[in-house]
Protein backbone atom coordinates (compact mmCIF):
# COMPACT_ATOMS: atom_id res chain seq x y z
CA UNK A 1 0.00 0.00 0.00
CA UNK A 2 1.27 3.47 -0.91
CA UNK A 3 2.56 5.48 2.04
CA UNK A 4 0.65 8.61 3.00
CA UNK A 5 2.66 11.79 2.36
CA UNK A 6 3.15 14.36 5.11
CA UNK A 7 4.55 17.79 4.33
CA UNK A 8 6.24 19.30 7.40
CA UNK A 9 6.92 23.04 7.15
CA UNK A 10 9.04 25.08 9.56
CA UNK A 11 10.92 28.38 9.35
CA UNK A 12 14.39 26.82 9.23
CA UNK A 13 16.44 24.01 10.74
CA UNK A 14 18.49 25.96 13.23
CA UNK A 15 19.23 23.98 16.37
CA UNK A 16 16.30 25.16 18.47
CA UNK A 17 13.72 23.20 20.43
CA UNK A 18 11.03 23.07 17.75
CA UNK A 19 13.54 22.13 15.07
CA UNK A 20 15.19 19.43 17.18
CA UNK A 21 11.80 17.98 18.02
CA UNK A 22 10.80 17.84 14.34
CA UNK A 23 14.01 16.07 13.32
CA UNK A 24 13.56 13.46 16.05
CA UNK A 25 9.89 12.92 15.20
CA UNK A 26 10.54 12.35 11.50
CA UNK A 27 12.94 9.52 12.37
CA UNK A 28 9.97 7.73 13.91
CA UNK A 29 7.61 8.35 10.98
CA UNK A 30 9.04 5.73 8.64
CA UNK A 31 5.51 4.55 7.86
CA UNK A 32 4.90 7.82 6.01
CA UNK A 33 6.55 9.62 3.10
CA UNK A 34 8.00 12.76 4.73
CA UNK A 35 8.75 16.01 2.92
CA UNK A 36 10.35 18.81 4.94
CA UNK A 37 9.94 22.38 3.71
CA UNK A 38 11.67 25.43 5.20
CA UNK A 39 11.26 29.14 4.51
CA UNK A 40 14.88 29.97 5.30
CA UNK A 41 17.99 28.01 4.38
CA UNK A 42 19.80 27.48 7.71
CA UNK A 43 20.18 23.74 8.36
CA UNK A 44 22.30 22.70 11.33
CA UNK A 45 21.18 19.07 11.24
CA UNK A 46 22.44 17.96 7.81
CA UNK A 47 22.51 14.12 7.80
CA UNK A 48 20.54 13.95 11.07
CA UNK A 49 17.46 14.95 9.06
CA UNK A 50 16.12 11.62 7.80
CA UNK A 51 13.34 12.69 5.46
CA UNK A 52 12.43 11.61 1.94
CA UNK A 53 12.78 15.11 0.51
CA UNK A 54 14.03 18.45 1.82
CA UNK A 55 13.05 21.70 0.07
CA UNK A 56 13.84 25.31 0.99
CA UNK A 57 11.52 27.98 -0.41
CA UNK A 58 14.02 30.79 0.35
CA UNK A 59 11.25 33.17 1.41
CA UNK A 60 12.22 34.04 4.99
CA UNK A 61 10.39 37.30 5.71
CA UNK A 62 6.92 38.66 6.35
CA UNK A 63 6.96 40.59 3.08
CA UNK A 64 7.71 37.42 1.10
CA UNK A 65 4.64 35.56 2.42
CA UNK A 66 2.75 35.88 -0.90
CA UNK A 67 5.61 34.28 -2.85
CA UNK A 68 6.01 31.55 -0.21
CA UNK A 69 2.27 30.82 -0.41
CA UNK A 70 2.36 30.45 -4.21
CA UNK A 71 5.42 28.20 -4.11
CA UNK A 72 4.02 26.02 -1.36
CA UNK A 73 0.66 25.72 -3.11
CA UNK A 74 2.43 24.60 -6.31
CA UNK A 75 4.54 22.11 -4.35
CA UNK A 76 1.51 20.60 -2.61
CA UNK A 77 -0.20 20.06 -5.94
CA UNK A 78 2.90 18.52 -7.55
CA UNK A 79 3.69 16.12 -4.67
CA UNK A 80 0.17 14.80 -3.98
CA UNK A 81 0.29 15.70 -0.28
CA UNK A 82 -2.10 13.95 2.16
CA UNK A 83 -1.55 16.12 5.24
CA UNK A 84 0.40 19.29 6.14
CA UNK A 85 1.92 19.95 9.56
CA UNK A 86 3.39 23.40 10.20
CA UNK A 87 5.51 24.73 13.08
CA UNK A 88 6.13 28.26 14.39
CA UNK A 89 4.28 31.47 13.45
CA UNK A 90 5.47 32.41 9.95
CA UNK A 91 5.23 28.82 8.73
CA UNK A 92 1.73 28.56 10.19
CA UNK A 93 0.63 31.70 8.35
CA UNK A 94 2.01 30.49 5.02
CA UNK A 95 0.48 27.03 5.42
CA UNK A 96 -2.98 28.40 6.24
CA UNK A 97 -2.96 30.54 3.10
CA UNK A 98 -1.50 27.85 0.82
CA UNK A 99 -3.04 24.53 1.83
CA UNK A 100 -6.31 23.66 0.03
CA UNK A 101 -9.34 22.99 2.20
CA UNK A 102 -9.39 19.38 0.98
CA UNK A 103 -6.07 18.63 2.71
CA UNK A 104 -5.91 18.37 6.54
CA UNK A 105 -3.76 21.06 8.17
CA UNK A 106 -2.14 20.94 11.61
CA UNK A 107 -0.40 23.94 13.23
CA UNK A 108 1.87 23.50 16.26
CA UNK A 109 2.19 26.37 18.75
CA UNK A 110 5.53 26.10 20.55
CA UNK A 111 5.38 29.10 22.91
CA UNK A 112 2.93 31.10 24.96
CA UNK A 113 2.06 34.06 22.76
CA UNK A 114 1.05 36.12 25.81
CA UNK A 115 4.70 36.74 26.64
CA UNK A 116 6.29 36.13 23.24
CA UNK A 117 8.32 39.08 21.95
CA UNK A 118 7.12 38.41 18.39
CA UNK A 119 3.49 38.72 19.44
CA UNK A 120 4.05 42.16 20.88
CA UNK A 121 3.98 43.28 17.23
CA UNK A 122 0.44 44.09 16.12
CA UNK A 123 0.93 42.70 12.62
CA UNK A 124 1.98 39.26 13.93
CA UNK A 125 -1.20 39.08 16.02
CA UNK A 126 -3.20 40.29 13.02
CA UNK A 127 -1.67 37.71 10.67
CA UNK A 128 -2.22 34.87 13.11
CA UNK A 129 -5.81 35.79 13.86
CA UNK A 130 -6.79 36.47 10.26
CA UNK A 131 -5.13 33.35 8.80
CA UNK A 132 -6.67 31.17 11.51
CA UNK A 133 -10.12 32.47 10.56
CA UNK A 134 -9.31 32.06 6.85
CA UNK A 135 -8.39 28.36 7.03
CA UNK A 136 -9.63 25.65 9.34
CA UNK A 137 -6.75 23.87 11.08
CA UNK A 138 -6.08 21.72 14.11
CA UNK A 139 -3.98 23.47 16.74
CA UNK A 140 -1.42 21.43 18.67
CA UNK A 141 0.07 23.25 21.66
CA UNK A 142 3.09 22.04 23.61
CA UNK A 143 1.69 23.14 26.97
CA UNK A 144 -1.66 23.99 28.58
CA UNK A 145 -0.36 27.48 29.19
CA UNK A 146 0.46 27.93 25.49
CA UNK A 147 -2.90 26.50 24.42
CA UNK A 148 -4.96 28.73 26.71
CA UNK A 149 -2.96 31.86 25.86
CA UNK A 150 -3.27 31.31 22.12
CA UNK A 151 -7.05 31.54 22.07
CA UNK A 152 -7.41 34.13 24.82
CA UNK A 153 -4.82 36.60 23.48
CA UNK A 154 -6.10 36.40 19.89
CA UNK A 155 -9.73 36.28 21.09
CA UNK A 156 -10.47 33.28 18.95
CA UNK A 157 -13.12 30.65 19.40
CA UNK A 158 -11.43 27.35 20.18
CA UNK A 159 -12.25 24.78 17.52
CA UNK A 160 -10.01 21.76 17.04
CA UNK A 161 -7.20 21.99 19.59
CA UNK A 162 -4.98 19.37 21.19
CA UNK A 163 -2.49 19.46 24.05
CA UNK A 164 0.63 17.46 23.20
CA UNK A 165 3.59 17.87 25.52
CA UNK A 166 7.12 17.84 24.14
CA UNK A 167 9.32 14.82 24.76
CA UNK A 168 12.85 13.64 25.27
CA UNK A 169 14.35 10.43 23.91
CA UNK A 170 15.22 8.81 27.24
CA UNK A 171 17.08 5.99 25.47
CA UNK A 172 19.91 8.45 24.84
CA UNK A 173 20.49 8.88 28.58
CA UNK A 174 21.81 6.30 31.00
CA UNK A 175 21.85 6.30 34.79
CA UNK A 176 25.35 4.82 34.59
CA UNK A 177 26.88 7.88 32.93
CA UNK A 178 29.40 9.24 35.42
CA UNK A 179 30.02 12.93 35.85
CA UNK A 180 33.49 14.05 34.90
CA UNK A 181 35.68 15.42 37.66
CA UNK A 182 35.44 19.21 37.49
CA UNK A 183 36.98 21.93 39.57
CA UNK A 184 34.43 23.69 41.71
CA UNK A 185 30.73 23.59 41.00
CA UNK A 186 29.74 23.49 37.36
CA UNK A 187 26.44 24.87 36.04
CA UNK A 188 25.11 24.54 32.50
CA UNK A 189 22.57 26.51 30.52
CA UNK A 190 21.44 25.42 27.05
CA UNK A 191 19.67 28.31 25.36
CA UNK A 192 19.75 30.58 22.34
CA UNK A 193 21.41 33.93 22.99
CA UNK A 194 18.17 35.88 22.66
CA UNK A 195 16.15 38.29 24.80
CA UNK A 196 13.66 35.56 25.65
CA UNK A 197 16.31 33.47 27.39
CA UNK A 198 17.32 36.35 29.69
CA UNK A 199 21.01 35.44 29.85
CA UNK A 200 21.85 38.92 31.15
CA UNK A 201 20.04 38.07 34.40
CA UNK A 202 22.38 35.10 34.95
CA UNK A 203 25.45 37.23 34.27
CA UNK A 204 24.35 39.87 36.76
CA UNK A 205 23.38 37.24 39.33
CA UNK A 206 26.75 35.50 39.01
CA UNK A 207 28.43 38.74 40.04
CA UNK A 208 27.06 37.90 43.51
CA UNK A 209 28.84 34.52 43.43
CA UNK A 210 32.39 35.54 42.53
CA UNK A 211 33.95 33.96 45.62
CA UNK A 212 31.92 30.75 45.55
CA UNK A 213 34.07 28.68 43.16
CA UNK A 214 31.18 28.26 40.69
CA UNK A 215 31.26 28.41 36.93
CA UNK A 216 28.57 28.55 34.26
CA UNK A 217 28.87 27.29 30.68
CA UNK A 218 26.21 28.55 28.26
CA UNK A 219 25.65 26.47 25.12
CA UNK A 220 23.88 28.18 22.25
CA UNK A 221 24.24 30.93 19.69
CA UNK A 222 22.28 34.01 18.74
CA UNK A 223 22.20 37.67 17.93
CA UNK A 224 23.19 38.76 21.43
CA UNK A 225 26.52 36.94 21.58
CA UNK A 226 28.72 40.04 21.35
CA UNK A 227 26.55 42.02 23.77
CA UNK A 228 26.55 39.20 26.33
CA UNK A 229 30.29 38.60 26.02
CA UNK A 230 30.88 42.31 26.69
CA UNK A 231 28.68 42.08 29.80
CA UNK A 232 30.56 38.99 31.01
CA UNK A 233 33.84 40.86 30.59
CA UNK A 234 32.51 43.96 32.35
CA UNK A 235 31.21 41.95 35.31
CA UNK A 236 34.32 39.68 35.46
CA UNK A 237 32.17 36.64 36.17
CA UNK A 238 33.09 32.99 35.72
CA UNK A 239 30.80 32.42 32.73
CA UNK A 240 31.77 31.06 29.30
CA UNK A 241 29.80 31.18 26.05
CA UNK A 242 30.47 27.76 24.56
CA UNK A 243 28.68 27.98 21.19
CA UNK A 244 26.39 25.28 19.81
CA UNK A 245 26.39 21.78 21.28
CA UNK A 246 25.47 18.76 19.18
CA UNK A 247 25.91 15.86 21.60
CA UNK A 248 23.79 17.05 24.50
CA UNK A 249 23.43 13.59 26.15
CA UNK A 250 27.21 13.44 26.59
CA UNK A 251 27.53 17.08 27.65
CA UNK A 252 24.86 17.44 30.33
CA UNK A 253 26.20 14.83 32.80
CA UNK A 254 29.46 16.77 33.10
CA UNK A 255 27.69 19.43 35.17
CA UNK A 256 26.29 19.68 38.68
CA UNK A 257 23.21 21.78 37.92
CA UNK A 258 21.13 23.03 34.99
CA UNK A 259 19.88 26.62 35.07
CA UNK A 260 17.59 28.75 32.89
CA UNK A 261 16.31 32.29 33.44
CA UNK A 262 13.81 32.54 30.57
CA UNK A 263 11.11 35.21 30.59
CA UNK A 264 8.79 32.70 28.89
CA UNK A 265 8.88 29.24 27.32
CA UNK A 266 6.56 26.82 25.59
CA UNK A 267 7.62 23.43 26.88
CA UNK A 268 11.41 23.43 27.02
CA UNK A 269 13.24 20.55 25.37
CA UNK A 270 16.47 21.58 27.11
CA UNK A 271 14.82 21.23 30.49
CA UNK A 272 13.48 17.77 29.62
CA UNK A 273 16.96 16.73 28.48
CA UNK A 274 18.49 17.88 31.76
CA UNK A 275 15.88 15.93 33.72
CA UNK A 276 16.54 12.81 31.66
CA UNK A 277 20.29 13.20 32.23
CA UNK A 278 19.85 13.38 35.99
CA UNK A 279 20.97 17.01 36.35
CA UNK A 280 19.00 18.97 39.00
CA UNK A 281 17.16 22.08 37.83
CA UNK A 282 17.20 25.71 38.99
CA UNK A 283 14.71 27.63 36.85
CA UNK A 284 13.01 31.01 36.62
CA UNK A 285 9.63 31.02 38.32
CA UNK A 286 7.38 31.25 35.26
CA UNK A 287 4.10 29.38 34.58
CA UNK A 288 5.41 27.15 31.79
CA UNK A 289 8.30 25.83 33.90
CA UNK A 290 5.90 25.19 36.79
CA UNK A 291 3.59 23.29 34.44
CA UNK A 292 6.47 21.32 32.98
CA UNK A 293 8.41 20.42 36.12
CA UNK A 294 6.03 20.80 39.05
CA UNK A 295 7.82 20.05 42.29
CA UNK A 296 10.78 18.49 40.48
CA UNK A 297 12.78 21.73 40.19
CA UNK A 298 13.84 24.67 42.32
CA UNK A 299 12.63 28.11 41.18
CA UNK A 300 14.03 31.62 41.58
CA UNK A 301 12.52 35.10 41.40
CA UNK A 302 13.34 36.95 38.18
CA UNK A 303 13.07 40.25 40.05
CA UNK A 304 15.61 39.24 42.69
CA UNK A 305 19.12 38.08 41.66
CA UNK A 306 19.93 37.55 45.34
CA UNK A 307 17.25 34.83 45.44
CA UNK A 308 19.02 33.06 42.57
CA UNK A 309 22.40 33.39 44.29
CA UNK A 310 21.06 32.02 47.59
CA UNK A 311 19.54 28.98 45.90
CA UNK A 312 22.72 28.29 43.95
CA UNK A 313 24.65 28.25 47.22
CA UNK A 314 22.05 25.98 48.83
CA UNK A 315 22.27 23.46 46.00
CA UNK A 316 26.06 23.56 46.00
CA UNK A 317 26.21 22.85 49.74
CA UNK A 318 23.63 20.03 49.76
CA UNK A 319 24.64 17.11 47.53
CA UNK A 320 21.87 14.91 48.97
CA UNK A 321 19.27 17.46 47.87
CA UNK A 322 20.74 17.52 44.36
CA UNK A 323 20.71 13.73 44.11
CA UNK A 324 17.12 13.51 45.34
CA UNK A 325 15.97 16.20 42.89
CA UNK A 326 17.77 14.52 40.01
CA UNK A 327 16.36 11.05 40.68
CA UNK A 328 12.77 12.26 41.06
CA UNK A 329 12.99 14.39 37.92
CA UNK A 330 14.42 11.50 35.90
CA UNK A 331 11.54 9.22 36.96
CA UNK A 332 9.00 11.96 36.23
CA UNK A 333 10.26 12.31 32.65
CA UNK A 334 10.27 8.54 32.10
CA UNK A 335 6.65 8.32 33.22
CA UNK A 336 5.31 11.29 31.27
CA UNK A 337 7.49 12.78 28.54
CA UNK A 338 9.11 10.07 26.46
CA UNK A 339 9.31 9.90 22.69
CA UNK A 340 7.00 6.88 22.79
CA UNK A 341 4.28 8.86 24.61
CA UNK A 342 4.54 11.62 22.03
CA UNK A 343 4.58 9.45 18.90
CA UNK A 344 1.56 7.42 19.98
CA UNK A 345 -0.56 10.54 20.35
CA UNK A 346 0.83 12.27 17.24
CA UNK A 347 0.19 9.25 15.00
CA UNK A 348 -3.33 9.09 16.42
CA UNK A 349 -3.88 12.72 15.37
CA UNK A 350 -2.53 12.02 11.89
CA UNK A 351 -4.65 8.90 11.46
CA UNK A 352 -7.83 10.67 12.60
CA UNK A 353 -7.31 13.36 9.98
CA UNK A 354 -6.42 10.93 7.21
CA UNK A 355 -9.68 9.03 7.81
CA UNK A 356 -11.79 12.17 7.31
Amino acid sequence: MKKKTILHIIYNLGRGGAETMLVQVIKKLSGYHNIVVTLQQDNHFKDELQCDEYICLNQPSIVSIPVAVLRLRKLIKARDIDIVHSHLPLSNFVARLAVPSTIPLINTIHNSILTSLDYQKWFIRFLDKSTYKFRKSTIIAVSKNALDDYFSVLRLKKKEAVLLYNFVDTELYSEKILKLETEGFGAICVASLSRQKNIAYLINAFSLLKNSNMNLHIYGSGELQKELQNLINAKSVNISLMGQVKNIPATLPQYDIFIMASFFEGFSLSVLEAMAAGVPLLLSDIPSFREQCGEHAMYFDLNDPEDFAAKMLKLKSDSNLRIDMANKARNYVAENFTLEHYMKKLKGIYNDHLKE
